[in-house]
Order: structure tokens, then sequence, then C-alpha cells
């Protein structure tokens, strides 16, 4: 689904790229966009690592804020309201990351009921600047990735 402010303009289904799951420290990043042709009939997905991907590993995509961008207590409150779900990725489940978490946020992080506080209007910031950063790290590590000679 495609919105504009709160306005929706588009909603499309991706039977493939519905089956990545959620990582809040995601290694993939799915773009959203027009163009392609044949069966895309204009609308296509492009899913991009943004890091190296061990064989097996499972492919992962933020479908809310990344870390670093929110604390766990926002992305996780942010999740629940917009997928349903109370986050247990690594980004969130692992103590050392929720100990930086707190540290550069300034404790708010950790405090009981900080999700239910959270500002919707900051919550939506997080969000833009998640995928502001997501887009940019994923061309930044297309790049490094191509100079590299593919990785191979």
């Amino acid at each position: 689904r495609l919105c504009r402010g709160e306005e929706a303009v588009a909603q499309a289904l991706f039977l493939s790229a519905s089956l990545l799951n959620h990582g809040c420290d995601p290694n993939a990043h799915a773009a959203f966009h027009a163009g392609g042709g044949g069966l895309a009939r204009g609308r296509a997905v492009t899913v991009r690592a943004v890091r190296p991907i061990q064989p097996g590993e499972q492919l992962l995509i933020s479908y809310g804020a990344v870390v670093g961008s929110a604390p766990v207590a926002v992305r996780r409150a942010g999740l629940q309201g917009s997928h349903g779900f109370w986050c247990r990725c690594v980004g969130c489940e692992d103590p050392t990351r929720a100990v930086l978490d707190a540290a550069f946020y300034g404790g708010r992080a950790a405090e009981p009921g900080a999700a239910a506080r959270a500002d919707p209007r900051a919550w939506r910031e997080a969000m833009r600047a998640g995928g502001e950063a997501a887009d940019s790290a994923a061309a930044r590590a297309e790049a490094r990735y191509i100079r590299g000679g593919g990785g191979g």
C-alpha cells in the first residue's frame, strides 16, 4: 500500500516479496517502484542485499523503522500497530543493542511505558528516516559489492 501523507494512493500484492520476513537490522532492502514490463505491467519490487548474506541465511527486510533510527520501544509499538506483531528480531532482543539504544536515546528506550507514550508523529518521522536510511544504505552496499567484484 502506497500512501501520500494519510491518503492511500496505491495497493499491490507481490507474492514472492510477501515471503520476506521483518528484521529491525535487515540484511536486504525492498524498493517498490514503477517500471518493468511484461508480467510486471509497470509495477515492480527490487530486493537488494545491504550486506553479505550467507547461503541458507534468511533474507530480512524492515517493515518499519530500523535499528539506530528509533528506540526498541518505538519500533515495537509501530510494528504492533501497523503489522500486528511484537518484534522479537535480533535488533530488538539482543541485550547489547538495548543498552546501546538506551544510551543513544538518553535512557528513554528502557523506561516502562515508553511505547505507550510514543508520539505517533515521531514514529512517522522515524519511519520516513528509516526508509531514507535504508534506501541510502542499499545504494552504498550495492556500490561496495560491485566495486568488490560481486563478493565471489
